[in-house]
């Protein structure tokens, strides 16, 4: 694989994010009772800007890995790519149809937060591509001092729905079979 199809499937991630999380980011936020302030948004800018590590270290360095760890890095991410876009277009499309309701069915049945997975896949992929430790480092710090945190804060939101603590006990909060 070439350095330039790297930074294509890093890329084509950031770009799909940016085009079509947008509003939807927007929305949660403002559901879970977040602000949108400039502070919020530049703390967000700078950790993202952390992601940019990963291509740095596999155009910087001439890396020669098999084709089977290719094939197993580019297979994280697209299955990453799947899983999160189509666990946010259910989210929107029941948000649209059901508005206040709890959605605990298709990718959400046993996945409180298959969006948070399927990004965690896309990541783990590219940061795999590296063969380095610190996108690894990178994508678990922000894990446990972003995504988990902001996974908690909806977790309070919902759990003020009917039937939300039943669908606790039969689901996992982010990572199949895990966590």
């Amino acid at each position: 694989m070439a350095k330039s199809d790297c930074l294509d499937l890093f890329g084509s991630a950031r770009h799909i994010r940016v085009f079509m999380g947008a509003e939807e980011q927007d929305f949660s936020r403002q559901q879970l009772g977040g602000k949108n302030q400039p502070g919020v948004w530049i703390g967000d800018l700078g950790g993202l800007c952390l992601y940019w590590v990963t291509p740095w270290l596999i155009t910087s360095r001439n890396i020669q890995a098999p084709g089977w760890y290719l094939a197993f890095c580019v297979s994280l991410y697209a299955f990453g790519v799947f899983t999160h876009f189509a666990s946010d277009m259910q989210k929107t499309t029941a948000m649209q149809l059901r508005p206040g309701e709890l959605i605990t069915t298709g990718m959400f049945a046993r996945l409180r937060n298959p969006n948070y997975f399927g990004e965690l896949l896309i990541y783990s992929g590219f940061g795999f591509l590296a063969m380095h430790w610190l996108p690894v480092v990178i994508l678990l710090v922000w894990v446990g001092f972003v995504w988990i945190p902001r996974m908690l804060q909806k977790e309070r939101v919902l759990a003020q729905l009917p039937g939300f603590e039943q669908y606790k006990t039969h689901s996992k909060l982010f990572i199949p079979f895990i966590i």
